[in-house]
């Protein structure tokens, strides 16, 4: 029994009280099993190794057996000498003398926490597969003849004839050149590890077309550890995946756009205060965008003081919805130190479930010439209206042609 792979505990015959037999052998595999040296059980009762998760109903039903004089198997949940929860299976016999009376009690001691956490894993596993095989195609394997099925809607995506017989190689011939190796391997740890996969991937159907699925495999059953069935679910994604390249190609295009037009950008997250600003934003007021922080304070720090408070005043209105537009003129501060006219315009791109505004986006326009320009025009006729009004003559203005 020293020898022994699996725990072995030996106790005595009696009592059968809620105390319990004492302990009177321990093997050295219940002593790594359990962090107590045999020293430290024997003369007491298996009791030390119970706790809060230990089950009463186990152990009433272990007590009847060996009241009764039977052979017993069961399991709970039992504690190590440093206090951590484990799973244990054992069984527990008699040893019984010449005349046939009960001497001592053996019990045969196993951990099977990992054990018991896989199966949980593979029941969470199999709750999730089942839910998503509802909104798609089913598919399974076994893994032990090689034998594969498909649900209807499998043979539809793939464009084959319903009924025909797929092995698993040709359904992963179905894959792009460039995802077979990626769903082979995958496929591979799931039947030989026990590990999921969830994998978005192109496949060529029976009919030449190129498609974007997402393909989901798990354990489905299992034997003495070991996979016997893989099942999955198989979802057709083109259409949102056709969406999303056009979006791409959308923002490319608006992107080159952007920056052929000289116009700033800027990307602001209201959660975290982060603001992204592209090259063109930093160059209007001679800075590099490795030269600024990405943050709403540097916007702030770099507006002239008359024109922040006002800034921020429509911003909120327009943030809080009070205000169809944001839309200020203001002056911004170059790193040479002088003053720059722009506008910025911005509107709100996300919000979370809650209505709240979550990113707003917008652009910066250089319009300091324009500004500098009305400034000058201003000043000009400021200069002609103090002219005429402080003139005593009689003043008469008329064009080249003589036209009054």
């Amino acid at each position: 029994m020293g020898q022994a792979r699996e725990a072995v505990l030996v106790t005595e015959a009696r009592p059968l009280d809620e105390t319990g037999p004492r302990i009177v052998y321990a093997n050295e595999a219940f002593e790594a099993m359990t962090g107590y040296r045999e020293g430290e059980v024997l003369g007491r009762t298996p009791r030390v190794l119970q706790g809060p998760e230990t089950e009463e109903a186990v152990l009433g039903s272990l007590r009847a057996a060996l009241e009764a004089g039977e052979r017993w198997q069961g399991e709970t949940v039992n504690y190590r000498t440093d206090g951590t929860p484990y799973v244990v299976q054992w069984n527990v016999a008699p040893v019984t003398g010449e005349r046939g009376e009960i001497q001592h009690w053996v019990s045969v001691q196993r951990d099977i926490t990992e054990e018991r956490e896989r199966e949980e894993q593979l029941r969470r596993q199999k709750g999730l597969l089942e839910q998503t095989q509802r909104l798609a195609g089913a598919w399974e394997v076994d893994v032990e003849t090689g034998e594969m099925s498909w649900s209807d809607k499998v043979y539809e995506i793939h464009e084959v004839e319903l009924g025909t017989d797929v092995s698993v190689e040709e359904g992963i011939e179905f894959y792009a050149p460039e995802a077979r190796p990626k769903v082979r391997e995958a496929f591979e740890k799931c039947a030989e590890e026990g590990k999921p996969y969830d994998l978005e991937l192109p496949i060529i159907t029976a009919k030449g077309n190129r498609r974007w699925v997402r393909t989901v495999g798990a354990p489905s059953e299992t034997s003495d550890g070991e996979v016997t069935k893989v099942a999955g679910a198989f979802q057709d994604l083109t259409p949102r995946k056709e969406a999303e390249e056009e979006l791409r190609r959308s923002r490319e295009q608006l992107s080159m756009a952007v920056e052929g037009s000289n116009v700033g950008t800027w990307n602001w997250d209201l959660e975290t205060d982060e603001v992204i600003f592209n090259r063109r934003w930093a160059e209007m007021l001679g800075y590099s965008r490795e030269e600024l922080d990405f943050d709403f304070s540097t916007w702030e720090a770099l507006v002239h003081p008359e024109d922040l408070p006002c800034a921020l005043q429509m911003l909120e209105t327009y943030i809080e919805g009070d205000a169809g537009t944001y839309d200020p003129e203001i002056r911004m501060r170059t790193k040479s130190g002088g003053w720059k006219w722009i506008q910025t315009i911005g509107r709100v791109v996300e919000r979370d479930e809650e209505g709240a505004v979550t990113r707003a986006a917008g652009i910066h326009l250089d319009i300091d010439e324009r500004k500098r320009a009305e400034a000058e025009l201003q000043r000009s006729r400021e200069r002609y209206r103090s002219l005429f009004e402080d003139s005593s003559s009689a003043i008469l203005v008329h064009d080249l042609e003589g036209r009054i």
